[in-house]
C-alpha cells in the first residue's frame, strides 16, 4: 500500500489529538482553580445580592408559581452560602430549595451552574417593605 501525502497529514493530526484534550482540560481545572480562589477572597453583601434576585412564573401557572431567585457557579460555595442565607430570611420558615448542595435543580441549562430559589407564596409579607 501506498502512502501518500494526505495520509500522513492524517496521521499527524490523530498524534495531537491527545495533547489538544490535555490542554483542553489543564485550561478547565485553572479556570475552575482561579474562580475557587476568587469566591474564597471575595465578601458578598447582602444589599448587592438582594439587587441581582431575579424573579419568574412559571409557564403553566395563571397568577401563581412566582420564585425569587439567585445563581452562582459550583466553585463559588461561599457565594451559595450568602444566597442561602439571603433567601431563607426572606421567608417564614427559612426554607429554601434546593437543600442539597451538590444537587442540580432549576431551570439552568449550562453545565457548572446552579441556582437557590424560594417560593413567593412563602414570602414574609413584610420583608419588602422594611429591608433594602
Amino acid at each position: 500500500m501506498k502512502t501518500t501525502i494526505d495520509d500522513i497529514h492524517i496521521y499527524v493530526n490523530i498524534d495531537s489529538l491527545p495533547h489538544i484534550i490535555l490542554l483542553v482540560l489543564i485550561v478547565l481545572v485553572l479556570i475552575v482553580f482561579i474562580g475557587f480562589i476568587i469566591d474564597h477572597n471575595t465578601t458578598y453583601d447582602d444589599s448587592k445580592l438582594f439587587r441581582k434576585i431575579k424573579k419568574r412564573t412559571g409557564a403553566n401557572t395563571i397568577g401563581g408559581g412566582q420564585e425569587y431567585y439567585l445563581r452562582y457557579w459550583v466553585w463559588q460555595r461561599k457565594k451559595r452560602i450568602a444566597i442561602i442565607n439571603l433567601l431563607s430570611s426572606m421567608t417564614r420558615d427559612r426554607f429554601y430549595y434546593p437543600d442539597k448542595a451538590w444537587r442540580k435543580a432549576g431551570l439552568v441549562k449550562f453545565p457548572g451552574r446552579r441556582e437557590c430559589w424560594i417560593n413567593a407564596s412563602d414570602l414574609r409579607p413584610d420583608y419588602f417593605n422594611n429591608n433594602y
